[in-house]
């Protein structure tokens, strides 16, 4: 069965099956998609709407708890744009980068290895009534129909993320190793040495960010290799701390998802020398719902740098080889998707890779990108469960259409919160 998970960065909307498709994608002048409006919490009762006036529906009364529960559980949709006719690896040159394609997809909590050619060399699987039997007994499940983000171990052991519930790992035949109960979501790293931070998120009231409606708060959670609690860190805390208020509060009112913290990374040593704060150790984070980039130091509690520019409810910042960031820009410059990639120093961009109208591009929720060596970057159009590779002159040379698919007729593309390229030697446990 088909379920689609409307992303809201309020209260989230109610469970809905996938819309009728109202055009193809290939007739439309833009493939830009307007999101649901957020708090609507009403049902079709077919009821005539009032004549005169502005008019919506009343918001059926909720308790502090269910309020909270809907907060903390809110995800992106499974999927629900309208599906190319293109299935598997349609694009495939020399050029592109040799590797390991590992990726998840929204229409189940599973991950897949495949090779360039779009074979699957393995796949992995854990429904969340599985991996939490009786540990979990949240009401609202949204975000537990699939993964939003996994990573693999060169045994085959993998962590994936049920988005707003937990985390799991498993071995390489699916079976539970341990679970984590805490609200992970979106992103994970893990160190050298087997230690994990995670996002993760905890609903309540804060009087100083919302006196009368309960508001999400974002967390840096460090675990064990075997998934125990080793540090906890409040990113609203962190901001309080820096003297970065006015990024929070430069509204008159905050609610809901005030952050929606999306991504996390652990630095190294490769932007060190271009700015002190990105020393290696502390955590580079992207803040949808402030439409900024920040940078925590776990040894001192607070951001050390934040950064608002011409992106838009971005994604998946990341430090390149040669020090400069790039991210996924989803709505910036008019409601327009782009990769883009600035010099940390004046933060000018340098370089820049959108939609065309040869070459369609965009995706308003999720979405990542990743610099290889050779220059050529992999790019998950996530919205339309596409991810392609183009070389330095902005050539595809690789990509890959998820067959998973929705709908009566197949119309509904299931989406790619993400792919990653491993080389060909990582996966030792196929050997």
């Amino acid at each position: 069965m088909w379920i689609a998970l409307l992303f809201s960065c309020s209260d989230p909307a109610p469970v809905v099956p996938p819309p009728k498709p109202v055009a193809e994608r290939s007739k439309a002048k833009s493939p830009k998609r307007k999101p649901q409006a957020a708090n609507e919490n009403r049902a079709d009762t077919g009821e005539a709407e009032p004549g005169a006036g502005l008019w919506n529906r009343a918001r059926k009364p909720m308790g502090l708890t269910e309020e909270i529960e809907q907060l903390e559980a809110i995800g992106y949709t499974g999927g629900d744009e309208v599906a190319s006719a293109k299935v598997g690896v349609t694009v495939h040159t020399e050029q592109a980068v040799p590797g390991l394609n590992f990726w998840v997809s929204g229409h189940a909590p599973e991950a897949f290895l495949m090779d360039m050619d779009g074979t699957v060399l393995h796949s992995w699987k854990k429904p969340f009534s599985e991996a939490f039997p009786s540990g979990q007994t949240y009401n609202n499940k949204h975000g537990a129909e699939f993964w939003r983000r996994a990573y693999m171990y060169p045994n085959g052991d993998l962590l994936g993320i049920y988005e707003g519930h937990g985390l799991v790992k498993l071995d390489r035949d699916s079976k539970v190793l341990w679970t984590y109960s805490g609200r992970t979501h979106h992103d994970l790293e893990v160190l050298e040495d087997g230690r994990i931070w995670v996002l993760a998120r905890k609903g309540g009231m804060i009087p100083r960010v919302n006196a009368q409606k309960p508001v999400l708060e974002d967390f840096a959670v460090l675990l064990s290799p075997q998934g125990e609690v080793l540090r906890e860190i409040s990113l609203l805390g962190a901001l309080d701390a820096s003297g970065g208020k006015f990024i929070l509060y430069n509204k008159k009112r905050r609610r809901g998802d005030i952050f929606h913290t999306n991504s996390l990374e652990v630095l190294d040593k490769r932007a060190e020398p271009y700015d002190p704060a990105f020393k290696p150790g502390n955590l580079l984070l992207s803040m949808r719902s402030l439409s900024a980039i920040m940078v925590l130091d776990p040894d001192k509690g607070e951001m050390v740098w934040w950064k608002q520019g011409d992106f838009k409810r971005q994604h998946d910042p990341k430090i390149l080889d040669n020090g400069h960031l790039m991210l996924f820009d989803n709505l910036g410059f008019g409601g327009n998707s782009a990769v883009r990639e600035y010099a940390l120093k004046d933060f000018r961009q340098l370089w820049r890779y959108g939609n065309s109208s040869e070459h369609p591009f965009f995706s308003r929720f999720t979405g990542a990108a990743y610099r290889f060596q050779n220059g050529n970057t992999l790019i998950a159009e996530s919205g339309y469960g596409r991810v392609f590779e183009i070389n330095p002159q902005k050539q595809i040379v690789w990509e890959f259409h998820n067959p998973n698919r929705a709908g009566e007729s197949g119309q509904f593309v299931a989406i790619i919160p993400d792919m990653v390229r491993y080389p060909l030697g990582y996966a030792t446990f196929l050997d």
